[in-house]
C-alpha cells in the first residue's frame, strides 16, 4: 500500500498564490482601461449601461458643438460693427434687414 504525503502550506500558499495573481490581473485591466468594468464578461448589466452613456455623451458633445457654432453665427450677424463691415464690403442694405429677421426671431423664441 502506498500513501502520498501532502504537505497542507504548500497547498494554502499555492491557493494564496493564485488569488493575489487572478487579483492583479483584474487590477492591472483597471488600471490600463480606466474603468472598473472594461468589458461585458466583468459585469454585462453595467457595461451595457456604460456604452449607451458613453453613445449619450458622444451625441451631447455634438450637439453642444453645434449649439456653439449656431451661437456665434448669431452674435456675428447681430454685433452692429460687423453688420456695418458687411454693408459696406457688399454695398448692399438687405443686411440690416437680415440682422432684423434674425432678432425677430430670437424674440420670438425666447420671450
Amino acid at each position: 500500500m502506498s500513501s502520498i504525503l501532502t504537505n497542507n502550506s504548500a497547498m494554502v500558499a499555492l491557493q494564496t498564490m493564485k488569488k493575489i495573481n487572478s487579483n492583479m490581473a483584474m487590477t492591472q485591466s483597471e488600471i490600463s482601461t480606466g474603468k472598473l468594468v472594461a468589458t461585458a464578461k466583468d459585469n454585462a448589466a453595467v457595461w451595457a449601461i456604460s456604452k449607451v452613456m458613453e453613445s449619450d455623451v458622444k451625441g451631447f458633445k455634438g450637439i453642444s458643438h453645434s449649439l456653439n457654432l449656431g451661437s456665434s453665427t448669431v452674435k456675428l450677424v447681430l454685433c452692429p460693427r460687423w453688420r456695418r463691415e458687411i454693408a459696406r464690403q457688399h454695398n448692399r442694405a438687405p443686411v440690416h434687414q437680415l440682422h432684423d429677421q434674425i432678432a425677430a426671431l430670437l424674440f420670438v423664441r425666447h420671450h
